[in-house]
């Protein structure tokens, strides 16, 4: 069964657990602006992708990558059972040789050396990058199927244990390029093959290329290392190279960058707690896998992709994968807090993913973990502003985490802590504009902040501040209501939105990655799998 926090949560939960919290309409709130939102401006365009038939699509793709039999491996040589782990590091080698004209050539002269001459039953390395940037299979792991990516793993996900680097063979991924690079570099397109292999797999695999964690080797040691770091740095030796071990920064940089900013992926989230994923979604489960059976009314993803939160509307948290609990409202009462009885309507993560927000549909925001409070709704009235009675529905929060936003059924946007105002529905139907009555039901903020979408329920979107208007449902002919949820792409030029039938619509630079098509589906929220350096 994929991993679930829920237990351990439910725990805390009843426990009171709950940490840094600032609620209450007594609490300080800070008001920069209030307002009424409005129809973006600019030439639509068509940014609907085909959703026809659509399969969900990995992140990074899997570069091309020469396999054994392409090379012309000797599978008389290699012997042994083959053993297996869960991947948290990649090793970095140079080959300390020549390299024929032929590059196959060199690859099979150390495969008969590691295999033979060694006695390790097979190449010592996972993969081998040429002075071409050509990427060949190493290690043999398993037969695999016409097609189908030779990823170095069972088909369970685990890395096939090499022989590569002492005491850390285990979970390490072992790559080399061909060549001696104690002074010279290794050329550009050795590089280009080995970002583009190291992406693939640290998208595969969820690894931040820059992280440095605790590692415990074949020796039972505990130490502290990078996740992609070189030979000599656990080792005994001049391998990778001074040259290439001098640029190993430059490496974990080109592969930041290869999969930072990537908007990998997303979930749709239905109203009875289940999760589809798409893209580079991840899958760690969903509330029927822990038997719970409530009504999920939103859902946000943490920033490393690697784990999501759903909430009820009584503001039970529900955390999977890394996804780390940090309160609730039972628990906040259950502590002796002051809290209303207006519904949950949604949760917002901090860009630690240490925190979120809760929000109500009365605009009461509650603040747990890292999550700063800055005000509310009810505050602004009981301050004495003059606040409409349109129910909330969405808060956001500003990519700093500084302040939020919140949205009300009207088109009213209210703005608060570092978060700016950039206007709202009502300032510009009172401006001339020509703006229809559907109920607003979603926003998202542009990367800069400096601007922010909105969504009514059937699909109109409007533009503010710095964001750029590319298309909405009706500017494409797409019926579909209602619409439930708008997300924006980390350039800040495109989209994504979600409908109850579970309908995955794209504009401007905003990926697709595949739809959700369930008979009676009632999805109510899209969880980005966003990847940031």
């Amino acid at each position: 069964m994929p991993e679930s926090r829920f237990e351990f949560d439910r725990r805390r939960l009843l426990a009171g657990g709950a940490r840094a919290i600032s609620v209450g309409l007594a609490a300080p709130y800070v008001a920069r602006a209030t307002g009424l939102l409005g129809a973006g401006s600019g030439d639509p365009r068509r940014g609907l992708v085909d959703l026809t038939g659509a399969l969900p699509i990995a992140g990074i793709p899997a570069p091309h990558i020469l396999s054994r039999g392409d090379w012309g491996a000797d599978e008389s040589l290699r012997s042994g059972t083959p053993e297996y782990a869960p991947l948290s590091k990649i090793v970095l080698h140079h080959t300390a040789t020549g390299v024929a004209a032929d590059p196959a050539e060199t690859v099979r002269a150390i495969y008969r050396h590691h295999a033979v001459t060694n006695g390790w039953r097979d190449i010592g390395y996972h993969f081998l990058v040429a002075p071409d940037g050509r990427i060949y299979e190493g290690r043999w792991a398993r037969d695999y199927g016409p097609g189908e990516a030779h990823t170095g793993e069972d088909t369970s996900g685990n890395v096939v244990q090499g022989a590569h680097v002492d005491h850390y063979n285990r979970g390490t991924l072992g790559v080399a390029l061909l060549g001696t690079f104690t002074s010279a570099d290794p050329s550009e397109a050795a590089l280009e093959g080995l970002t583009q292999l190291l992406a693939w797999v640290c998208d595969r695999h969820g690894l931040d290329p820059f992280d440095v964690s605790s590692y415990t080797n074949s020796d039972g040691a505990v130490v502290q290392i990078p996740t992609i770091l070189g030979h000599r740095d656990v080792d005994d030796t001049s391998c990778p190279g001074n040259r290439f071990h001098a640029i190993l920064q430059t490496v974990r940089e080109r592969v930041g960058q290869t999969i930072a900013n990537g908007f990998i992926g997303y979930r749709v989230i239905s109203a009875t707690g289940e999760a589809a994923h798409f893209g580079g979604a991840r899958n760690y489960g969903d509330l029927r896998n822990v038997g719970v059976t409530t009504r999920v009314v939103g859902a946000a993803g943490t920033p490393n992709a690697q784990g999501y939160w759903m909430v009820d509307p009584t503001g039970a948290v529900y955390s999977f994968g890394a996804a780390g609990f940090f309160g609730s409202l039972p628990g906040l009462r259950q502590a002796g807090r002051r809290i209303g009885s207006a519904p949950v309507i949604g949760i917002a993560p901090t860009p630690s993913g240490q925190g979120y927000w809760l929000y109500d549909n009365a605009g009461g925001i509650f603040a747990l973990g890292d999550a700063t409070y800055h005000g509310s709704v009810p505050g602004l009235r009981e301050a004495g502003t003059a606040v409409g009675p349109g129910k909330i529905t969405a808060m956001t929060a500003t990519p700093s985490g500084n302040g939020y936003w919140v949205l009300d059924e009207f088109g009213g946007v209210f703005a608060f802590g570092g978060a700016g105002w950039f206007g709202s529905v009502p300032e510009r139907r009172r401006q001339g504009a020509r703006v229809g009555a559907a109920r607003l039901v979603s926003m998202t903020p542009t990367a800069s902040g400096n601007g922010y979408w909105l969504l009514d329920e059937i699909g109109g979107v409007h533009a503010f501040g710095d964001a750029p208007f590319h298309g909405s449902l009706q500017s494409i002919g797409i019926n579909d209501p209602p619409a439930r949820r708008i997300i924006g792409s980390p350039s800040g030029n495109g989209y994504v939105l979600v409908s109850r039938s579970g309908a995955v619509y794209a504009f401007g630079d905003a990926p697709f990655h595949g739809r959700w098509s369930v008979a009676g589906l009632d999805a109510v929220d899209l969880a980005p799998v966003i990847r940031r350096r």
